[in-house]
């Protein structure tokens, strides 16, 4: 059994513990072809979460800082994770999700950079996942997380209808064509699966 397989055996214990987890939407899941994973971002419990809930190995993109000491660094990695520049346009990390992708596994993403800090709302969406997905030639999963982290509460995740990768063919290879479709189609998408409106206000951070 390999570290990620072991460590989704323990957190899956764990939280199915803590919280009420109920998965819907798993019927959206292709299983014939890799993607990348678009999902709210309300507490540092997401990634597991997400991990738990998806039949799929993911891949995470995860703040530089938790990378700086070796042996986390070297745990987060065997766990699916790959440092990136958080306010910075991270070439590397962008190479390394392109490679992940087209190696034929999944990539998972929080659009919004950061966790959302006004509650029932989500913050603008960055263009990361449009421009990894259209470049690597793959679809997009949206997902959304609803509900409390607290002691038996209630979390609900619900996979949203695969945005296909003919739904993802730009005219050109630029930035605002990926913001306007994570805009019109990503966030709007995440929104409505995690009961959320958009977006907060864009003094919060």
């Amino acid at each position: 059994m390999s570290l990620y397989s072991f460590g989704k055996v323990v957190c899956n214990a764990i939280f199915r513990t803590i919280f009420k987890i109920k998965v819907e939407g798993l019927e959206n899941i292709p299983d014939d072809k890799n993607f990348v994973v678009v999902c709210n971002h309300k507490s540092n419990f997401d990634p597991p979460v997400l991990g738990i809930a998806l039949p799929v190995k993911l891949n995470y993109m995860a703040k530089e800082e938790l990378f700086k000491n070796k042996f986390l660094g070297g745990l987060f990695r065997k766990l699916g994770a790959f440092p990136i520049k958080r306010g910075a346009k991270d070439v590397t990390a962008i190479k390394t999700a392109l490679k992940i992708l087209k190696s034929g596994e999944v990539v998972a993403m929080f659009p919004e950079g950061g966790r959302s800090k006004v509650k029932g709302m989500l913050r603008k969406g960055k263009q990361g996942a449009a421009l990894l997905a259209s470049r690597a030639g793959v679809g997009i999963l949206p997902v959304g997380i609803f509900g409390e982290y607290k002691f038996r509460g209630r979390l609900n995740i619900t996979v949203g209808k695969f945005i296909t990768p003919d739904e993802l063919c730009f005219e050109k290879d630029e930035a605002e064509h990926y913001q306007k479709f994570t805009d019109d189609v990503i966030m709007p998408t995440i929104a409505k699966l995690a009961g959320l409106k958009i977006y907060e206000n864009n003094s919060c951070r």
